[in-house]
């Protein structure tokens, strides 16, 4: 069979138009009407996309073998993420030019595999990190406006698509030029509550069928899962509570995150999430608007503290002996950051300095901490 009646053929199979597999492959319908109709043939650098889109072997096409695409597609992305989680973990080496490359390596691998939704969900999120930290992002946005229609309009993996969208819900809230009604549209569509998550109904599922040793493993990562997103939700209300004024429920609202996370964690600084160095600098910010000078600079002390012992885990992975925590199958930190950095770029800051700028202890603290950076 001629390569242009084997497009058609497989187009049909697929219930793809003209225009929907040109959508798919960046060409026109014009140039696949003219492929299936035998007035010329695909650029050579066509066939591997439409091997991929059509889900043939290309041994259909050109008589070549081909390995599968998804599992060329998992394989590149475990090596991708295993060759960049060093680098994005330091803050030092965490900027633009990273993001860049880390979204690249995905874009590039859309050459070969256009449609897969897997690839698409993880240049997508690359993406919207790298579009977030650079100025002239208009570019890359319709970019990524366009990989995330073809999920949307072709995937057919829920979690590719859900996914998608919160990035799209993320990148929209965050860019320097938001658009929160895009946002809202995409946040609407993903589900409400954890219960009906996929890892609360295996967790179910593993009670009802007495697996009670997967059950202790998935609960324990549902627990890890929420205490993360509990966190996040604490910050924000405190946020909202300080910007209107409210600074002592602000206060409140950190001090009993704290509490939760002392009470789960205990003496396990290693899981605590990054974000607690920054509970305790709002914390001080707060009492600091209250004129409470000496609280203030207990929480500067701990943060200080706190993202020191952090550093002193740098580079380890571990595991919780405690058993709220203990039974998850995956480590409950990845590596811990190395914090010099952060505490250089902490100190000093602006409210800290125009109101605590001769008080003794702020000043023992700003000289243990150009010790530290030094």
């Amino acid at each position: 069979m001629e390569i242009g009646n084997a497009i058609k053929k497989l187009r049909r199979e697929r219930n793809l138009t003209q225009e929907e597999l040109a959508e798919q492959l960046n060409v026109t319908g014009a140039a696949v009407s003219k492929w299936e109709n035998g007035g010329g043939l695909p650029d050579i650098t066509q066939l591997a996309p439409l091997v991929s889109v059509l889900g043939v072997s290309s041994d259909i096409l050109l008589g070549i073998d081909n390995a599968n695409d998804d599992e060329e597609v998992q394989k590149l992305i475990d090596e991708t993420e295993t060759a960049f989680k060093a680098r994005v973990q330091r803050i030092e080496d965490d900027d633009a030019s990273d993001y860049r490359e880390h979204y690249e390596v995905y874009h590039n691998a859309l050459s070969r595999f256009p449609n897969n939704s897997r690839l698409l969900r993880e240049c997508i999120g690359r993406g919207t990190i790298y579009a977030y930290n650079i100025s002239e992002n208009g570019a890359i946005i319709a970019e990524i406006e366009r990989m995330a229609k073809l999920v949307f309009d072709y995937g057919k993996n829920t979690d590719d698509i859900l996914l998608v969208h919160s990035s799209l819900a993320f990148m929209y809230a965050y860019i320097q030029k938001p658009d929160f009604e895009k946002s809202k549209e995409h946040a609407k569509v993903l589900p409400d509550g954890s219960i009906t998550t996929r890892n609360a109904v295996f967790a179910m599922i593993y009670q009802w069928s007495a697996e009670y040793e997967e059950l202790a493993k998935q609960s324990t990562l549902n627990i890890k899962t929420l205490l993360f997103d509990l966190e996040m939700q604490f910050l924000q209300l405190g946020l909202a509570y300080s910007q209107r004024g409210n600074f002592e429920d602000a206060i409140e609202v950190y001090e009993t995150l704290l509490g939760i996370f002392d009470t789960v964690c205990k003496d396990e600084v290693y899981i605590h999430m990054i974000m607690t160095a920054e509970v305790y600098n709002r914390l001080a910010s707060n009492y600091l608007q209250l004129g409470d000078c000496e609280k203030s600079v207990d929480n500067i002390e701990k943060m200080i503290d706190h993202m020191i012992a952090q550093t002193a885990v740098f580079g380890t992975v571990s595991h919780s002996k405690y058993a709220v925590l203990r039974e998850a199958d995956k480590d409950l930190t990845g590596v811990a950051y190395d914090a010099k950095v952060d505490i250089a770029l902490r100190f000093p800051l602006p409210i800290f300095e125009e109101r605590l700028h001769d008080n003794p202890r702020y000043i023992a603290l700003l000289e243990r901490v150009g010790k530290l950076a030094g």
